[in-house]
């Protein structure tokens, strides 16, 4: 990795990818000189919070702390950490010892 001392061990391009996305999530991770995924982009994922209208059921209440609009939806109660798998998000959503 050009951005830490992360060592790729199974040379599998798609692990490579999502850990550069770690660094930079903004980027646009995609090869377009691979036929099997042109134009394919690793989906961005992060601990975003729910939206407004369900907050009360999960015991967010106001007065809300941020408000991060989502495609257009107000969502509260996220901590904002970036993950680039989805299994990775969902062990940080369940985690009871997690604020969010």
């Amino acid at each position: 990795c050009p951005f830490c001392d992360y060592e790729q061990v199974k040379k599998r391009r798609p692990d490579f990818k999502r850990h550069i996305y770690t660094h930079c999530p903004d980027a646009e991770l995609y090869d377009p000189s691979e036929p099997s995924s042109p134009g394919q982009r690793i989906r961005k994922r992060w601990c975003c919070g729910v939206p407004v209208h369900l907050a009360a059921e999960y015991g967010i209440h106001p007065p809300y702390k941020t408000v991060v609009v989502v495609d257009g939806v107000e969502n509260v109660g996220g901590c904002d950490k970036k993950v680039s798998r989805v299994d990775a998000l969902r062990r940080h959503i369940q985690n009871p010892s997690n604020s969010c």
